[in-house]
C-alpha cells in the first residue's frame, strides 16, 4: 500500500473530507482534469507518506489554510490551470520536502507576501507562467537557497527590484518571456554565478548595462529576442566565454561594434534576424570559428563585405532570406566549406546571379539551397 497511486480522472465536482482516510499510506494522488472548485481542509490529513499530488486542470479558486499541513514528505505539487487568485499566509509552510511547485496558468496578479515560500528550503523548481502577475516582492524568491529553475513567463511584470535574485547562487534557469519589462537593474543578475539559461525575450527592453551579465560566466543560452534594443555595448558579452546560443532577433539593431562577439568564440548559434541592419562590419564575425548557424534574415541588407564570413569554418546554416539583395557575389560564401543550408529566398536577385549561387551550392554539396526569387516559400518566413 505504501507505494500506491490513486487517480481520479473524470468529472468530479466535489470530494468528501474522508475520501482518503482509509488509504493514508499512499504515496501519489492524481486529481487532475476534474471540475473541483474547492477542497475540504482535512482531505489530506495524516498522509505523511504522500510524495506527489496532482491538482492541475480543475476550477480551484482558493486553498483552505491547513490543507497541506500533514504533507511533510511531499516532493511534487502541481496546481497548474486552476483559478487561484492568491494564497493564505502559511499555506505552504509545512512542505519542507517540496522540490517542485507548479502554479502556472492561474489568475494570480501579485506576489507580495515575502514569507509565502520562505520555508520551502528544498524547493528547486517553481513555475508561475501564464498568470497576470504585475508585481512581486523583492524577497519572495531569494529566500529559496536551492532554487534552480524559475519561470515567470507570460505575466505582466514591468519591474524587477535589484535584490530579486540576491544570493541565489544555485539558480540555473530563468524564464521571463513575454512580460512588460522596459529595463533591468545592472545588478539584477549579479549573484547568479550558476546561471545557464536566461530567456527575457518578448519584453520592451530598450537598453542593457555594460555589466548586465558580468558575473554570469556559466551562461550558455541567452535569449534577448523581440525587445526594443537599439544598441549594444561592446563589452556586454565579454565575460560569457561559455555562451553557445545567442538570440537577438526582433529588435531595432542597425549597427554592431566589430568587437562585440570577441570573447564568445564558443558560440554555435547567432540569431540577428528581424532587425534593421543595412550593412555589417567586415570583422563582425571574425572570432566566431565555432558558429554553426547564422541567421541574418529579414533585415535590410543589400550587400555583404567580401571577407565577412572568412573564419566561419564550422558554419552549416546561413539565412539571408527576406533582405534587399539585388545582386549577390557567390565568392562571399565560397570559403564556407561546412555550409549545408543557404536561404536566399524573398530577395530580388536576378536569374543570372541565381545560377552562380546554385552552381556554388552544388560544389559545396548544400542539402538545402533556397534562392527562389519568384515565390517566397513559407519556410523562409519562419526558419
Amino acid at each position: 500500500m505504501s507505494d500506491g497511486l490513486i487517480q481520479f480522472n473524470s468529472s468530479i465536482c466535489s470530494i468528501d473530507n474522508d475520501t482518503f482516510s482509509s488509504i493514508i499510506f499512499y504515496r501519489s494522488i492524481n486529481l487532475s482534469y476534474n471540475s473541483l472548485k474547492n477542497l475540504p481542509v482535512n482531505i489530506f490529513a495524516n498522509m505523511t507518506n504522500l510524495t506527489s499530488l496532482e491538482l492541475s486542470n480543475n476550477q480551484l479558486s482558493s486553498l483552505p489554510l491547513g490543507l497541506f499541513d500533514d504533507l511533510v514528505s511531499l516532493v511534487f505539487l502541481n496546481l497548474t490551470s486552476n483559478q487561484l487568485t492568491s494564497f493564505s499566509n502559511g499555506i505552504f509552510d509545512n512542505l519542507l520536502s517540496l522540490n517542485k511547485l507548479y502554479l502556472s496558468n492561474n489568475l494570480l496578479t501579485s506576489l507580495q507576501n515575502d514569507l509565502l515560500f520562505k520555508r520551502l528550503v528544498n524547493l528547486q523548481i517553481i513555475g508561475l507562467a501564464y498568470n497576470s502577475i504585475t508585481s512581486i516582492n523583492e524577497n519572495i524568491f531569494n529566500v529559496l537557497p536551492n532554487l534552480s529553475y524559475l519561470d515567470l513567463s507570460f505575466n505582466q511584470l514591468s519591474y524587477l527590484a535589484p535584490d530579486t535574485f540576491k544570493g541565489m547562487t544555485l539558480l540555473r534557469q530563468i524564464f521571463l518571456v513575454d512580460n512588460q519589462l522596459t529595463s533591468l537593474d545592472k545588478n539584477l543578475f549579479g549573484d547568479l554565478f550558476s546561471l545557464f539559461v536566461l530567456h527575457i525575450g518578448r519584453n520592451k527592453i530598450s537598453s542593457l548595462d555594460t555589466d548586465q551579465f558580468k558575473n554570469n560566466t556559466e551562461l550558455m543560452f541567452l535569449i534577448l529576442a523581440y525587445n526594443d534594443l537599439i544598441d549594444l555595448d561592446v563589452n556586454l558579452f565579454s565575460t560569457l566565454a561559455n555562451l553557445q546560443y545567442l538570440y537577438l532577433c526582433g529588435n531595432k539593431l542597425s549597427n554592431l561594434n566589430e568587437n562585440i562577439f570577441y570573447n564568445i568564440s564558443s558560440l554555435s548559434y547567432l540569431g540577428l534576424s528581424q532587425n534593421k541592419f543595412q550593412s555589417l562590419n567586415p570583422n563582425l564575425f571574425t572570432q566566431l570559428n565555432n558558429l554553426t548557424t547564422l541567421d541574418l534574415s529579414m533585415n535590410q541588407l543589400s550587400s555583404l563585405p567580401m571577407n565577412i564570413f572568412r573564419n566561419l569554418t564550422q558554419l552549416q546554416t546561413l539565412k539571408l532570406n527576406q533582405n534587399n539583395f539585388v545582386t549577390f557575389d557567390p565568392s562571399v560564401i565560397s570559403g564556407l566549406k561546412s555550409l549545408r543550408t543557404l536561404r536566399m529566398g524573398c530577395n530580388d536577385i536576378t536569374y543570372t546571379n541565381i545560377s552562380y549561387v546554385e552552381s556554388l551550392c552544388k560544389v559545396n554539396n548544400l542539402t538545402k539551397c533556397h534562392v527562389d526569387t519568384i515565390f517566397c516559400q513559407s519556410s523562409d518566413y519562419y526558419t
